[in-house]
């Protein structure tokens, strides 16, 4: 059960009974479908049993309250200070503003650009082996320390002149067995606009919009959910056969219903549906975009009913000198999901050979590899949707309308090809200004706590009144301790913004300078050369 839903089912019901005489609340019904089929919603109709979700309701007007008058409060009170003792900030910027989730987004991109600012990469080095293979056309095999970093260089170049004394790598263990590579979990929103970010190059914003409009054309259920679990009155029957004329995966959709699909585990206390492709379509009946979306939705419900992977696993140990190394072999045995889902076929197959304990191999070549440790890289759209999974918070697809604010805040800019997120200097100089006076102001954990406190308002276990006044006392006193430090936040943005500004600015003024110079010094040359001739 969506918590927005509900809450939009309560305003209509209030809205229409300021407008109609209703008798008595017993007329008034939810009805509950998950899709525009005909089918779903005669069903939605004839069962009308449940009543809208109040609490549900509440829990969202009372974490919109917190929000909005947060918001208002910190953003007028930065906004007024800021720019009356800082007037040269007017020039970059006409409002500050702070936002209880949006700021909580922005730390976590401007925390993994300072981690990345102060790495230090460290030298590392691996001893490479490759063997031949003289059963199988002097085919080599490239082996993996068992060490594998080693920081020291002389202990490195100690084992290597032992192992070059070694002509032989003996297998000393093989451990051969099968796997079963899982199948994808069933889709829901933060998936789909992680794939949608880094497979086709989407904001989770455009990503939404093409989810609206399959939805409300009737291609798709509904598309704002957290569930990875279909119900268990969920009729796969009735999916499948919605698609096994499909010119692309009507073949697989065939063989599924022939030699039976594998139902995935139910969740009986399911409330909602994951995104499944309730109406067939063909590439030329959508726009480019959306026919991108709904392929993907398809072939991952198909996936998520395939049955799982096989593979054959032999890892191979070998001993050189006193030094082990290892041999992963890996290759399909059955295809399962793969074969509706291609791109997550990453498996890098070797020529499968039936190793045995004390079988000696030549050894070809031997070197030493050496590398740097590298930075963690710039926070991308997927990532942070990883990052916020992992808080718990943002729900509903929420990062879609966040990231958009936050740019049109120009707090953030994201590189269109690779997603890369990265702060504007307005955006990093907020970060470290609240983090000076108080972390909390920008922490995800303290976010989580507020979200969490307004759920309990779903179940009924407390007050929206008193969630709503116990939260907002608490950012009260927030806000008197950063008006009491507010000297800190200025300095900061001083510095940010408008002492950095200045640096460039004379670093830019003296380049130029530099360059008018060269150029006339070289026009003048060029003028004596003329003469002289």
């Amino acid at each position: 059960m969506n918590s927005q839903g509900e809450n939009i089912a309560i305003e209509i019901v209030e809205t229409v009974k300021n407008q109609m005489n209703f008798p008595d609340d017993a007329y008034i019904f939810r009805a509950n479908f998950t899709s525009f089929l005909p089918t779903d919603i005669q069903e939605a109709f004839t069962n009308l049993i449940h009543k809208p979700n109040e609490y549900l309701s509440l829990s969202v007007d009372a974490l919109s309250t917190i929000d909005l008058k947060t918001q208002s409060a910190f953003s007028r009170y930065l906004t007024t200070e800021l720019l009356q003792k800082i007037p040269e900030l007017a020039s970059s910027m006409n409002q500050i503003t702070y936002h209880p989730m949006q700021t909580a987004i922005l730390a976590m991109v401007v925390e993994r650009e300072e981690r990345s600012k102060i790495f230090t990469p460290q030298q590392y080095f691996i001893i490479n082996i490759l063997i031949k293979q003289s059963k199988v056309g002097f085919r080599t095999h490239e082996l993996k320390w068992k060490r594998e970093k080693v920081f020291d260089k002389t202990s490195v170049l100690t084992i290597f002149d032992e192992i070059k004394q070694e002509s032989r790598a003996i297998v000393s263990d093989v451990d051969r067995r099968q796997e079963q590579l899982i199948r994808p979990l069933p889709l829901n929103t933060n998936r789909l606009m992680k794939v949608a970010s880094t497979k086709f190059g989407m904001s989770p914003f455009e990503t939404l919009k093409v989810l609206e409009n399959l939805y409300l054309s009737g291609h798709i259920s509904y598309y704002l959910t957290e569930s990875t679990s279909y119900g268990k009155d969920f009729k796969f029957e009735d999916i499948l056969s919605a698609h096994q004329l499909h010119s692309e995966w009507g073949q697989y959709t065939l063989k599924l219903i022939d030699k039976g699909f594998d139902k995935p585990d139910i969740d009986e206390s399911s409330k909602s549906l994951p995104i499944v492709p309730v109406k067939s379509a063909e590439r030329g009946k959508l726009q480019n975009q959306e026919w991108k979306v709904y392929q993907f939705i398809t072939k991952s419900f198909l996936a998520s009913i395939s049955h799982h992977a096989v593979l054959n696993i032999q890892n191979v140990v070998f001993n050189i000198g006193d030094e082990l190394f290892t041999l992963n072999a890996r290759n399909i045995e059955a295809k399962g999901f793969l074969e509706i889902t291609p791109w997550l076929n990453n498996i890098d197959e070797i020529e499968f050979e039936k190793f045995k304990t004390l079988e000696e191999y030549k050894i070809d070549t031997t070197k030493i590899i050496d590398s740097k440790t590298s930075a963690v890289g710039l926070l991308t759209e997927a990532e942070l949707v990883n990052q916020m999974e992992s808080y718990n918070i943002g729900h509903n697809g929420q990062l879609a309308e966040h990231l958009k604010a936050l740019v049109d805040q120009e707090y953030i800019k994201i590189n269109k090809k690779s997603r890369i997120i990265t702060s504007t200097k307005a955006g990093s100089s907020l970060v470290k200004a609240l983090n000076e006076v108080d972390r909390d102001l920008i922490s995800p954990s303290i976010r989580r706590k507020v979200e969490e406190y307004c759920h309990q308002i779903s179940f009924n276990e407390v007050e929206s009144s008193e969630v709503v006044t116990t939260v907002l006392n608490t950012y009260k006193q927030k806000l008197d301790y950063l008006q009491t430090n507010i000297d800190k936040v200025v300095d900061i943005f001083k510095h940010e913004m408008v002492g950095r500004a200045r640096s460039e600015s004379e670093l830019s003024y003296q380049k130029q300078d530099t360059n008018n110079s060269n150029k006339n010094g070289a026009e003048t040359k060029a003028g004596e050369i003329d003469s002289e001739t």
